[in-house]
């Protein structure tokens, strides 16, 4: 008898693995050769655009918890914060929120900290905003000011700086900040970006180091 030949199929089972994931890789570095024009966009056009698509129009940006300072009342003094709790984002990750930021109409994208001249890649981002139309701001305590990053912020687009005060005089303020000579910083980073058009604030904390409200608008004049 005829026995028809019977074809078998063995399975085998393997085991699948995934590629190993690519470590995080940093954005192409920014090309800091040539400056970068400021937004042009007027306030009131940016007040129109709020209108139209129902705000917001701005943006407070924490790009990091490191602090230079060492104010009494907050919670990110460097003599108060636990280094393991220190965080900042990344550059992709900050240039991810202002492409957010651009698709939601934001005109103003303010960066804030702790102290966002801390960050190392702060340059970029505020370049990265300009270009993309966002008109970006700093709010910082001053005390990393020097000739060098004024005059490259500048250069990167810089629209804004706001300067946080919390006393009616210099040795109130520094010594509450922890940073001597910082009010002689605010008073130069004052002068020059006057020179250059951009507009500089002072940021008022309302606390018991002001004695004597009465004088704080002279001794702003003063910076």
């Amino acid at each position: 008898m005829h026995r028809s030949p019977v074809s078998s199929t063995r399975f085998m089972s393997t085991a699948v693995t995934e590629p190993p994931a690519a470590a995080p890789t940093r954005p192409p570095a920014a090309d800091f050769s040539k400056p970068v024009a400021r937004p042009q966009t007027s306030g009131w056009q940016l007040f129109k655009d709020v209108l139209n698509h129902g705000g917001p129009g701005y943006l407070q940006f924490a790009i990091t918890n490191i602090c230079n300072a060492d104010c009494g009342f907050c919670g990110f003094a460097r003599s108060q914060f636990d280094p393991k709790k220190r965080h900042s984002v990344t550059l992709q990750e900050a240039k991810d929120v202002v492409d957010i930021a651009k698709r939601n109409h934001i005109g103003y994208l303010l960066f804030v900290g702790g102290e966002p001249m801390a960050h190392r890649d702060l340059r970029a981002m505020v370049r990265y905003s300009a270009e993309q139309g966002i008109h970006p701001m700093i709010c910082t305590n001053g005390g990393l000011w020097n000739e060098d990053n004024m005059k490259a912020l500048a250069s990167d687009g810089l629209t804004s700086v706001i300067m946080s005060i919390d006393a009616h005089d210099v040795a109130k303020h520094e010594a509450n900040r922890g940073l001597p000579d910082v009010c002689r910083k605010i008073k130069r980073a004052n002068e020059f970006f006057k020179t250059v058009g951009i507009q500089c604030t002072a940021s008022i904390t309302a606390s018991r180091l002001i004695e004597d409200y009465e004088k704080l608008p002279d001794f702003l004049r003063t910076l």
